[in-house]
């Protein structure tokens, strides 16, 4: 697909991976209710008007359906367009999943979150911390939160 970003491959790689997370049912789009579940799971929930005018806003050849290479358009749109490299939302939301505010988020932390938005199993919330700390510290900084939420 040709966006007018040019995006390494390792960008590519990246968004191919946040497309994954969104197509829970693995049919290769994403559909209106996997938008709004995956929002809601990354603690920004959302009202079905606010997944209507997303959804329309990234299905440009309006087939019910936003496949790989719109979610790469609009993904290479907010990665160049955004400012700074996490925002007030990614810093919302670290310090909503840090709930003693100590600065660092435990998987204690995360798994309650997660857990409690009834998206995850405790298992499942566990397995997402590590994707998350990827320098394996046991805790997630903002910098693994921004980059994973940018993936």
């Amino acid at each position: 697909m040709q966006t007018k970003y040019t995006l390494d491959q390792e960008q590519v790689d990246a968004i191919k991976g946040v497309f994954g997370q969104f197509d829970t049912n693995g049919d290769g789009h994403i559909d209106k209710s996997e938008i709004g579940n995956m929002l809601e799971m990354l603690g920004r929930p959302v009202n079905d008007v606010e997944v209507e005018k997303m959804f329309n806003e990234s299905d440009f050849d309006k087939d019910g359906k936003i496949s790989f290479d719109e979610f790469l358009k609009v993904a290479s749109q907010q990665l160049f367009n955004s400012s700074g490299a996490g925002g007030e939302d990614n810093e919302d939301l670290y310090n909503q999943l840090d709930f003693d505010h100590d600065g660092k988020i435990v998987e204690e932390e995360f798994v309650k979150f997660m857990t409690g938005q009834g998206k995850l199993d405790a298992a499942e919330a566990k397995e997402r911390f590590k994707e998350v700390d990827t320098d394996n510290d046991g805790k997630i900084s903002k910098d693994e939160l921004t980059a994973f939420l940018n993936e």
